[in-house]
């Protein structure tokens, strides 16, 4: 049985045409056909294994696959769903499987187009069994809007990057750019409530062409927004360009393709963001390696001080603003005061001040300056023991004993005015300390800010600001601030 348009037609006005089509799809049926249809034919056949919402295990999480947002405007006369992705994946090597001729031409113009040979593209995610019977299609153009979809779920596959199915699009290549679709409104729809039927919805990246289609799936979000406020779903767009590498890459970085290191900095927040959302530690790793580096080369402005603070004191906590702030200023001399727990603590215990150990932070944080421009820079690490357990004056004068030794040794002969103290890293107790009880007149103090995302709980990469005044005891505080150009 070869499946066309007109058999989903048929199959809306005919129980056991619906019911051959949907045996005949497999388990392709739920993902494409209306569930009150499909529903019953569960019900009629006793075939549970057609029901239930779509779900994703690790055996579809491989390289290759994606999902096509597709519209049916055939509304009651067929038993397609108004909206639905189709699942697919990329193979290396073979010919194109058991899918519409029209989605073969797409797949070859999405291999010519990122100029790559030798893959196949096939039906259903990595590891499924789809439909035996070649699906024919006789629709229309809308079938193109898959373009962006095949050419990531490829560029996936390229470089061996296993989706998570959490980011989709649409939108279709003419050769300059990525171009408007149609129906935009609806695939939002399912979009936003896929998969049908489950307790959550599953996605939460949305990207379409920038412009109308923009506008009319924003306007359709507010209004489900309204319906369902507590699904997480972004609305992105594609740059306008006539490169389709520099189109789609936001798209590949928000999927989990790194980019080129010189990518534009909104690129990089996009990998970095992913990144934070599934490996913590592979996140502040690329922030140190890879996002503090660009920062030094593209962001930092030189500013001119008058005298020029020649050391600089800071309570370790993000090894990078240490970095930055030495790349800014250039430092001869820094001190980086790092937490250890209460000698008493066992080391092996996961007690509540196991985490206070920040030795290699201190350790991160003095590397990153050997290796910048000034590889000359005395760098001093001191430890101090941070006793979570006192609380009230009895832990400020225990931390003011602390830092006493350390910063007296570290500053003696040094003349108040070329010292700036770091007002960022660290607890807030920390950074209040050593301004209330260690800077002198004359001083400088440093604060070096991101951007925060309220959605992930976050700092975003690539938006430091930096605030420095000189500390004076009386009369107004001049202010002098700075934005890094980022």
């Amino acid at each position: 049985m070869q499946l066309r348009l007109q058999d989903f037609r048929d199959a809306a006005k005919s129980h056991d045409d619906a019911a051959s089509v949907v045996v005949s799809l497999g388990c392709l049926a739920k993902w494409i056909v209306k569930p009150c249809i499909l529903k019953q034919i569960v019900v009629r056949l006793n075939r549970p294994d057609l029901s239930g919402p779509v779900t994703f295990d690790d055996s579809v999480k491989r390289p290759g696959g994606c999902l096509v947002v597709m519209a049916n405007e055939g509304g009651e006369t067929t038993i397609l769903d108004d909206g639905y992705l189709l699942p697919m994946h990329w193979q290396r090597g073979g010919e194109h499987g058991l899918i519409p001729p029209m989605l073969k031409q797409l797949a070859n113009k999405v291999l010519h187009a990122m100029n790559v040979t030798g893959y196949s593209l096939h039906l259903m995610l990595p590891g499924q069994k789809g439909p035996s019977e070649v699906l024919l299609s006789d629709v229309n153009d809308e079938v193109n809007s898959g373009f962006c979809a095949l050419a990531c779920g490829l560029k996936m596959l390229l470089e061996n990057v296993s989706p998570d199915y959490r980011t989709v699009c649409t939108g279709k290549w003419e050769g300059d750019g990525i171009k408007k679709i149609s129906h935009a409104e609806q695939k939002t729809r399912t979009v936003f409530e896929f998969p049908r039927g489950a307790l959550e919805r599953y996605i939460h990246h949305w990207f379409v062409p920038t412009g109308d289609n923009t506008e009319q799936a924003s306007k359709e979000l507010e209004a489900l927004f309204l319906k369902s406020p507590d699904h997480p779903i972004t609305l992105r767009q594609f740059p306008s360009s006539g490169d389709i590498h520099k189109s789609l890459c936001p798209l590949f970085a928000r999927s989990g393709v790194k980019p080129q290191d010189e990518a534009e900095f909104s690129v990089l927040q996009e990998y970095s963001q992913w990144l934070r959302q599934h490996d913590q530690d592979a996140a502040d790793e690329y922030y140190r390696e890879t996002l503090y580096k660009q920062i030094c080369v593209r962001g930092l402005g030189r500013e001119e001080m008058d005298p020029k603070p020649t050391h600089f004191v800071a309570v370790v906590s993000s090894p990078a603003l240490i970095g930055l702030a030495q790349e800014l200023f250039r430092f001869s001399n820094v001190l980086i005061l790092y937490s250890m727990p209460d000698d008493d603590d066992d080391p092996e215990a996961h007690s509540p001040q196991h985490h206070l150990n920040f030795s290699e932070k201190a350790g991160n944080a003095k590397e990153l300056i050997s290796r910048g421009t000034s590889p000359n820079c005395r760098i001093v690490p001191e430890s101090f023991m941070y006793r979570a357990n006192l609380s009230g004056s009895t832990l400020i004068r225990d931390l003011a004993k602390e830092f006493e030794n350390p910063i007296s040794e570290f500053l003696a002969d040094v003349e108040p005015g070329l010292v700036m103290w770091d007002m960022t890293s660290g607890l807030r107790l920390f950074s209040h300390l050593l301004e209330k009880r260690f800077t002198r007149n004359g001083d400088w103090m440093l604060s070096l800010n991101h951007q925060w995302s309220a959605h992930f709980d976050h700092r975003i990469p690539c938006t430091e600001t930096i605030v420095f005044w000189r500390h004076v005891t009386e009369g107004p505080n001049p202010v002098f601030r700075g934005q890094l150009r980022v």
